[in-house]
């Protein structure tokens, strides 16, 4: 729950962030009640974190949902993540889902990446691989990088029915590492490491871990370390 909500944060507090050089806090709740979805969409982040308001989930939630039935793209999208979080409503994973479906299928890159991850994990929905590698290619093409790093642990771990296909692994890592992802850049070293798909390599896979350990990836520092070599 406290990673869902991080992300959630996240996201608002970047919503917020573009609305804060637009419309008073006054014309943006005249906008909003005059069914301006967008207005609405910046008013539920504003009521969502605090600060320029008091925190009031149970509204938040009410302006996204009058947003969302609008059909607005954000408005569904943080919908969804507070149906699924239980924020200001109560849990409702299925409704969440359908929100991040019609979001998703808008071009929604945040709904994208949920939907694979949902479909991937099985959470709140039967674990679909082809649904999870469809909604993180959806989310790859329109260059999100940490979809790319999911697809990169689909093919290399395999999933359902899908194989281990470690050249699609390393393709997608490798999309993600030149991107300065530190997870990605550990998955390489890793597979250097144990010969995966490449020949194994000490020299490649301590290259790839020293990248990754200078973007801050603690796996690559205890590696190294028990490589002997001093992390960077």
């Amino acid at each position: 729950m406290r990673q869902v909500w991080v992300g959630i944060t996240l996201i608002l507090t970047l919503g917020c962030c573009a609305a804060a050089f637009g419309d008073t806090l006054a014309e943006l709740k005249k906008k909003a009640t005059a069914g301006d979805a967008d207005a609405q969409v910046q008013l539920g982040n504003k009521l969502a974190i605090g600060g320029e308001v008091p925190r009031n989930l149970p509204e938040a939630v009410k302006w996204y949902r009058l947003a969302a039935e609008q059909g607005n793209i954000e408005g569904e999208t943080r919908l969804g993540m507070m149906c699924e979080a239980g924020m200001g409503t109560a849990r409702n994973p299925k409704e969440a889902i359908s929100w991040f479906e019609k979001a998703a299928t808008q071009g929604n890159t945040a709904a994208q990446v949920r939907l694979g991850l949902a479909y991937a994990k099985g959470e709140d929905v039967e674990k679909n691989a082809a649904q999870a590698i469809k909604w993180y290619q959806m989310a790859a093409e329109a260059g999100v990088t940490k979809a790319k790093l999911q697809l990169g642990f689909i093919y290399r771990d395999g999933l359902g029915a899908v194989p281990h296909d470690y050249a699609e692994a390393l393709k997608y890592f490798r999309q993600a590492a030149d991107k300065g992802d530190a997870d990605a850049e550990f998955a390489i070293g890793s597979m250097y490491d144990q010969g995966m798909g490449v020949p194994a390599s000490q020299p490649q896979a301590i290259e790839w871990y020293q990248r990754a350990s200078k973007h801050g990836q603690v796996q690559a520092r205890a590696v190294l370390n028990r490589l002997g070599v001093t992390p960077n």
